[in-house]
């Protein structure tokens, strides 16, 4: 997902990193193997933390202040809708929050009830998409109604 939103937006390919792991850890069996997945992600965390501090601020700083003044120097932003109180949905949500802030970059959720019907939902995500802050949205439902 980083490396569609960098590809298409302004950051050449050369610098989108190449991040590659290795079963060197995992546990081998006749049938399985098992692979460390906090270790793998802790990995890839500070990898992206790393290049995000590091060339993309850098570019996008060069970008932004390259724009109008009325449009300011921003970060990347991940919008999360999220859509009812499911409590598994509302910690994944959290977590993308807590992802966010380690490796550097902006989050925001809107909450919504379960009720809420698809126009609504719809009308945010448009509005978001024409945020030029926003790189992503997320959208986190757990029931929608027919209305």
């Amino acid at each position: 997902m980083l490396k569609s939103f960098l590809s298409a937006k302004f950051v050449p390919k050369a610098l989108i990193p190449k991040i590659s792991f290795s079963f060197t850890e995992a546990v081998s069996t006749p049938t399985a193997t098992v692979v460390d997945g906090k270790g793998l992600s802790r990995k890839l965390m500070k990898e992206y933390k790393h290049f995000v501090t590091t060339e993309i601020i850098g570019i996008l700083a060069n970008f932004f202040l390259n724009q109008t003044l009325e449009k300011g120097l921003t970060l990347p932003k991940l919008s999360v809708i999220l859509v009812g109180n499911k409590p598994d949905s509302v910690l994944y949500v959290d977590m993308k929050k807590k992802a966010c802030d380690r490796i550097g970059i902006l989050g925001e959720t809107f909450h919504f009830d379960e009720k809420t019907d698809k126009h609504t939902l719809i009308s945010k995500i448009k509005e978001l998409n024409q945020d030029p802050r926003t790189y992503g949205i997320l959208l986190q439902v757990t029931a929608l109604t027919d209305s």
